[in-house]
């Protein structure tokens, strides 16, 4: 089971963030909110320690979302201090939120998801507020990964994704459902993109990252209904169908606007 979970973590992981840094940055930022590390972690939950445990994480799952969304917030405040040291203090400053707010959340006592829902949306609405003064850089489409960025990316993304899946054995069930939802996936990818394209360019991601988490958010709510009806494999196919639909709407959504802005603007040089 442990190797079964490392290669099927690793496979997941590195494919998307392959995926994410050959996009655009807004793409990456949308991608990079996939629920690749929930859905890991959660799935993983499911196999070890049943379906009704997934469902009484879920709340938790939800506060671990805000405190992900807590990680890429002060992850863009700390590295707006340094030029030279961008990545190591938005990275310090994203560890420490992520872990105070999280610590925090896990003295709640909850068994709905309702409030951690509103909470992560007030949470969502506000960081996407935010990120709107950001600059869209357009990134360089990073050529293939060479073996130690491969790997790197793989084991700090697989070793995050089963120390959360083996946390209830250590922590209690809320903290366990927080760390579910740990930016296993998303950890890597920014690094990866602040050090081979700069610090303006993983910015420009940063802008895109809350609607992302809306997508990671529907995928949530999903598995904790589906898991005890439909089972732990068709469970989270149907819950990732509906939280990957999110993504594709909002993706046609924002190539339309973009084909309208484009067309405005022939327009406009046409008629000067």
């Amino acid at each position: 089971m442990l190797v079964f979970k490392i290669l099927l973590a690793a496979i997941i992981v590195i494919g998307l963030a392959e995926l994410a840094e050959r996009s655009s940055t807004k793409m990456a930022g949308l991608l990079a909110g996939l629920p690749v590390g929930s859905a890991l972690v959660l799935f993983f939950y499911g196999l070890d320690y049943g379906t009704d445990f997934v469902a009484q994480v879920t709340p938790y799952n939800l506060l671990g979302l805000s405190a992900s969304l807590s990680f890429v917030s002060m992850y863009y405040v700390g590295s707006k201090l340094s030029e030279r040291y961008s990545m190591v203090s938005g990275l310090g400053f994203g560890l420490v939120a992520y872990l105070v707010v999280a610590y925090a959340l896990s003295y709640l006592h909850l068994d709905t998801t309702l409030i951690p829902g509103l909470m992560l949306l007030s949470f969502i609405l506000i960081t996407h507020i935010w990120f709107k003064e950001i600059r869209d850089v357009r990134g360089e489409k990073s050529g293939r990964l060479n073996l130690y960025q491969m790997l790197g990316r793989g084991v700090i993304a697989t070793v995050f994704v089963l120390l959360a899946s083996y946390s209830p054995y250590v922590f209690g069930d809320n903290m366990a459902g927080i760390l579910s939802s740990f930016p296993s996936a998303l950890l890597p990818l920014l690094l990866i993109i602040h050090a081979s394209q700069g610090r303006d360019v993983v910015h420009s991601v940063i802008k895109y990252l809350p609607l992302g988490y809306v997508g990671v958010m529907i995928y949530s709510v999903s598995v904790g209904y589906l898991y005890g009806d439909f089972g732990i494999y068709i469970g989270t196919l149907l819950a990732l169908v509906i939280s990957t639909s999110y993504l594709v709407l909002l993706l046609s959504l924002s190539h339309f606007k973009s084909k309208r802005a484009q067309k405005a603007l022939a327009k406009q040089t046409i008629s000067h």
